[in-house]
């Protein structure tokens, strides 16, 4: 018999769906509206087109990420990779961000900078708290049927 381990304690797996959420609801704002959501990293550093671009693109990367991290908490998947997934795209805009730092519009860069790296932070905080539960002996649960 095959024993399935759960990464996450029903009340993490519920910290971790509304951390998903946000990113959900983040992701769709940055569909509905490109332009603004963008411009809140970039400013008018780009020029329109490119913006919207930009905007949806992020939009659909968190709006997936976000989804697959609340289905995962959701329904007893295994939320490790999800979580591993968007702190690691939250890492790579902070870094993005320093990168680009006199590029970018004050008061934006440091909005953008801390928001990603503390998302980034708590995806790591997340994931070694579901890593330290799924090693204790009662997370163990037998496959359905």
């Amino acid at each position: 018999m095959v024993c399935m381990t759960a990464d996450a304690t029903p009340q993490l797996r519920h910290v971790i769906a509304l951390w998903g959420a946000l990113r959900v609801g983040l992701g769709t704002a940055a569909l509905v509206a490109p332009r603004a959501a963008s411009a809140v990293w970039v400013g008018s550093a780009l020029p329109e087109p490119t913006r919207a671009v930009l905007g949806r693109a992020l939009g659909g990367r968190d709006l997936a990420l976000g989804a697959g991290t609340v289905v995962s908490a959701m329904t007893g998947g295994s939320t490790t990779p999800w979580i591993v997934a968007s702190g690691g795209a939250d890492a790579v805009d902070a870094a993005a961000t320093v990168a680009a730092w006199s590029q970018l519009p004050p008061g934006r860069r440091e909005l953008v900078g801390v928001a990603s790296a503390g998302s980034a932070l708590t995806a790591a905080v997340l994931a070694s708290l579901s890593r330290r539960a799924g090693k204790r002996p009662d997370r163990v649960r037998k496959p359905a049927g």
